[in-house]
């Protein structure tokens, strides 16, 4: 059996920043502001592959080729490509504890606010291209990790973020198939993929994951 000692160790070694620095905050309860935590956190940033996301986001936060292939608003969205799109570089970049004053982390976040968001449902809400115009995809794990990356990111007063959480309270289900799915909004009938015949168990664990990071006041 490893020894506790020796695990820490071995995960506060300096040749990964990233997890350095993680367990400097998340196991051993680090202050954020500790010079060891700062010089870790600037150790990461310099490292892979927070260094590469940081470097394509200076190039450009839109990828043009997933335009072409999933219409505009899904790609400037960033939710497309799928992992490599921006909302999925701000989920990477959030969960590896990143400097959240660095500009290309700042202005991807206020381009996610601008784009990924929907004042139509007052959540955010993706609209894909389809053979029949463009369709809302309401996602509730979609939903729960950008409330869960811009409140890590300190965007916890932002009203998108505040209206996001709070439709999620509304209307995320909790149930196991026992209650029938109406057809009326945001609910789309049991063939509904996320909101469908039973609910979806990614969605209430990003909810969960989303109370983890708000305010007590929200």
């Amino acid at each position: 059996m490893i020894d506790e000692a020796d695990l820490l160790e071995w995960l506060l070694e300096p040749d990964d920043p990233m997890v350095r620095y993680n367990t400097l905050v998340n196991i051993l309860d680090e202050p954020i502001n500790s010079p060891e935590v700062s010089e870790a956190r600037r150790a990461m940033m310099l490292s892979r592959p927070v260094s590469a996301i940081l470097r394509e986001l200076e190039a450009g936060i839109v990828d043009e080729k997933a335009i072409a292939k999933w219409g505009e608003p899904a790609a400037t969205a960033g939710y497309v490509p799928k992992y490599r799109g921006a909302v999925w570089r701000l989920l990477f970049l959030a969960q590896a504890g990143a400097d959240p004053d660095n500009h290309q982390v700042r202005s991807l976040c206020e381009h996610i606010l601008e784009n990924a968001y929907s004042e139509k449902h007052g959540t955010f809400a993706i609209s894909f291209r389809t053979r029949k115009g463009l369709n809302d995809a309401m996602m509730p794990c979609f939903m729960g990790n950008m409330v869960w990356s811009l409140c890590s990111m300190g965007y916890t007063e932002r009203p998108e973020v505040k209206r996001s959480f709070r439709f999620l309270v509304k209307y995320q289900r909790f149930d196991d198939g026992d209650w029938k799915t109406p057809n009326t909004y945001p609910y789309r009938g049991r063939r509904d993929r996320c909101w469908g015949a039973h609910t979806c168990y990614w969605g209430i664990t990003k909810l969960l994951k989303a109370m983890t990071a708000i305010p007590d006041n929200y």
